[in-house]
């Protein structure tokens, strides 16, 4: 069994979260900001947990991590220092130890890339301050990467992984049928998969576009709050 989750880079009215949990959405993501690394500036989502919660939706933290470019070395410190950034601003928010906090890696690393040991390293610093803090780290990343990431972390216990990888022939309607099973995501794995980007023509029954907020992106999990 699989549950339904979404994405908006922009907080959606509180009308919306609402109809999304009254339609069967059980979680949505939670763009912690401003970020250390000033990846993430919009604090939309800043302050809303309780609002989101209100609404019948599990909240799921995100941190947006720096993207991986090739002519670009990285650092272990980076990653130490944004891990903390990332435990801070979930503390603010109200998450307690024990959350899965999800670094959200947006650019492909494979192994051969040039600088991709440095950028696993990065992440690998990032990984090791949020369970040092408390914490349990998630990896939002490309499905082609996932395998490359687990093994760059090995020694790490209890890591989830929340890959996209775009089908466009699974449902997208909640009142159509169940979520799409994860296994299907292309990463074994996986526990969280995002399946369909910016949805023009998607809109939660019961609220108009305007609430909305604009597109969103779908998920599916093997839990109803990924966070825990």
């Amino acid at each position: 069994m699989a549950y339904w989750g979404f994405d908006k880079m922009v907080i959606p009215s509180q009308t919306a979260l609402m109809k999304a949990s009254q339609a069967g959405f059980k979680f949505v993501i939670d763009y912690l900001a401003p970020t250390l690394n000033k990846v993430r500036q919009d604090t939309s989502w800043v302050g809303q947990r309780a609002n989101v919660i209100s609404a019948g939706l599990a909240p799921v933290p995100f941190y947006l991590a720096r993207k991986f470019y090739t002519n670009t070395v990285y650092y272990l410190n980076d990653g130490t220092a944004e891990g903390q950034d990332a435990v801070n601003l979930a503390l603010a928010q109200g998450y307690s130890t024990g959350t899965y906090i999800y670094i959200d890696i947006e650019n492909p690393c494979q192994p051969q890339d040039q600088n991709s040991a440095s950028y696993y390293q990065y992440i690998k610093g990032w990984v090791q301050v949020v369970i040092a803090m408390g914490f349990n780290p998630g990896i939002y990343c490309s499905y082609l990467c996932a395998g490359a990431i687990k093994t760059a972390l090995t020694g790490f216990t209890g890591l989830r992984f929340w890959v996209y990888h775009l089908d466009s022939s699974q449902n997208i309607y909640p009142m159509n049928g169940p979520a799409p099973l994860v296994s299907n995501c292309g990463y074994s794995e996986a526990t969280t998969w995002q399946f369909r980007q910016q949805l023009t023509n998607y809109i939660i029954p019961g609220a108009t576009l305007d609430d909305v907020n604009g597109p969103i992106d779908l998920d599916t999990s093997n839990f109803t709050d990924p966070a825990h």
